[in-house]
C-alpha cells in the first residue's frame, strides 16, 4: 500500500493526482486523519499541500507544479503509526505542451 509510484511527470501548471492508499479504516477519515504532502522545487521553493480522502481507503494529493524541474516530495500524516501514509517521491515537471494560454503563462 502507499504511493503507487517513486516517480510522477507533470506539465507545467497543470495538475496531476497522486493517489496514496491504505488498508487501515477510518471511521471518519474527514476527521481521523491528516495526510500531507511537503514540495520542494527545483528552486528550493516549498510547497505543503494537504491531500483529500476519495474513497475506499485512498487519499489524493492535488499538485500542479509551478516550475519546470524535479520536484520532490514528502508524504506524512497526523497518525504517525500508519506507514502507509510516510514517503517520498519526485515529480518531473515539463514545459505546458498544449496551447492554452493560461497553462503557457500560468
Amino acid at each position: 500500500m502507499g504511493l503507487t509510484a517513486n516517480t510522477y511527470q507533470a506539465e507545467q501548471w497543470r495538475t496531476t493526482d497522486i493517489a496514496i492508499t491504505t488498508i487501515k479504516v477510518y471511521a471518519s477519515p474527514f476527521e481521523d486523519v491528516d495526510v500531507t504532502g511537503t514540495f520542494t522545487g527545483p528552486d528550493g521553493r516549498k510547497l505543503r499541500l494537504l491531500a483529500f480522502w476519495d474513497g475506499d481507503g485512498k487519499w489524493i494529493l492535488r499538485f500542479a507544479p509551478t516550475a519546470v524541474g524535479a520536484w520532490s516530495c514528502t508524504v506524512s500524516s497526523a497518525d504517525g503509526e500508519n506507514t502507509d501514509f510516510i514517503g517520498t517521491f519526485t515529480v518531473e515537471c515539463v514545459p505546458y505542451a498544449g496551447t492554452l494560454a493560461m497553462y503557457r503563462h500560468g
